[in-house]
Formats: C-alpha cells, sequence, structure tokens
C-alpha cells in the first residue's frame, strides 16, 4: 500500500474548502446549494475537530509517556552515579587496606629473616666453636706428640705447639663463615613455597638449644 503524503490525507478537505470559496465568489446564491455546501462544511469540521481531539489526546500520552520515561532515565542514572561513587570508594579503600597489609607483611617477614639470621648466627658461632675445643683437644692429644715424634722435638719446644693453636684461631672465622652459609641454605630450602602462599621459616634442628 503506497504511503499516504500530507496532501493525499486532506485531500477531501481541500476540495470542500475550494468548493465554498468558488461559491462565495459566485454572483448566483442558491439557497439549497448554499446549504448542502454548509452541510458538507460542517461534517467536514467536525470530522477535523474529532481527529484534532483524538491526536491531542494521542499526543497528551505520549508526552506522558516520554517524561516518565525520560524520569526514570534520570534515575537510573542517578542511581547508577551513586553505585559508581560507592565503588570507587570501596575499591580506594581495598587499595589502602592492600598497600598497609602489604607493607605490615614486609615488616613482618624482614623481622623473621633477621631473627632467623641471629638464630643462625648465633647457632654457627656456637658450632665453630664446638669444632675450635674438639680441634684443641685432638692437637693435645694427637697432633702434637705425633709432630715431636716426628721431627723429634722434645716438650721444651713450644714453637710446634703456638703453630697448630694458630692455625686453630685463624680457622675459627672461616669455619664460623661456612657453618652459617650452610644453615641459612638449609632454610631457604625448606622455606620454598608457591607464590600465592606466603612464605614460613622453621627453625633449624637444635635451635631451641640457642634460644
Amino acid at each position: 500500500m503506497p504511503e499516504e503524503t500530507p496532501k493525499d490525507v486532506f485531500e477531501k478537505e481541500v476540495e470542500s474548502l475550494t468548493r465554498a470559496k468558488s461559491i462565495l465568489n459566485g454572483e448566483d446564491f442558491d439557497r439549497d446549494v448554499i446549504l448542502t455546501e454548509y452541510e458538507a462544511l460542517s461534517r467536514d469540521y467536525e470530522k477535523l475537530l474529532g481527529d484534532a481531539r483524538v491526536m491531542t489526546n494521542v499526543s497528551d500520552r505520549l508526552h506522558h509517556r516520554l517524561n516518565r520515561a525520560y524520569d526514570k532515565i534520570n534515575q537510573t542514572l542517578e542511581d547508577l552515579k551513586e553505585a559508581h561513587e560507592e565503588l570507587t570508594t570501596k575499591a580506594e579503600e581495598i587499595e589502602r587496606k592492600r598497600q598497609l597489609l602489604e607493607t605490615t607483611n614486609n615488616l613482618l617477614q624482614n623481622t623473621i629473616d633477621e631473627l632467623t639470621r641471629t638464630r643462625i648466627s648465633k647457632k654457627a658461632t656456637t658450632i665453630a666453636l664446638l669444632a675450635a675445643i674438639l680441634l684443641f683437644f685432638a692437637s693435645e692429644i694427637f697432633l702434637e706428640p705425633l709432630v715431636e715424634s716426628i721431627f723429634n722435638l722434645g716438650k721444651e719446644d713450644s714453637a710446634i705447639s703456638f703453630l697448630l693453636k694458630g692455625s686453630i684461631a685463624l680457622l675459627l672465622k672461616p669455619i664460623d663463615y661456612l657453618v652459617e652459609w650452610y644453615l641459612m641454605r638449609d632454610i631457604r630450602r625448606k622455606t620454598r613455597r608457591p607464590a600465592s602462599e606466603p612464605p614460613t621459616l622453621e627453625a633449624p634442628p637444635g635451635a631451641d638449644m640457642l634460644s
């Protein structure tokens, strides 16, 4: 069905108006013709008035619907804005807590590492001292008599004794360093965890005796 243009829609009304104007412009005023045209004009006007009322009512309803839809859209936008602001505030709060937790974890981890290094250092020093004592007794009981018998030295010759004891004293620091390095390596191996799991440090065996 072809679409009607505005001219086609009001074609009858235009014809009626043209006919009425031609009668008014004419010289002969026939009463019956005038009454007939007046009745036609009245019908056309009544029809146009009815159409205008219908269009006005439809327009008013559409206007109210558009106003309600506009109000709903504005309310939805306000709700979305409030939700966005609330989410932004919560996100900032979560970020602050995360940073605080990260700082606390770093501080705790540094404290644990420092305590672990201190305990390992104490244990390494103790082990080095025990090793030095054992070496001292071994030197007194085995090495010195063996060296004296090999080189035919008397008890009064103390140079070998001083040399051995000085060597033992010089070995204290390297022994302490090696023991501490070994214990630290053992602790690191035991405390390896997946990236998602926070590391925990376990006390090395025998650490309670050094506390």
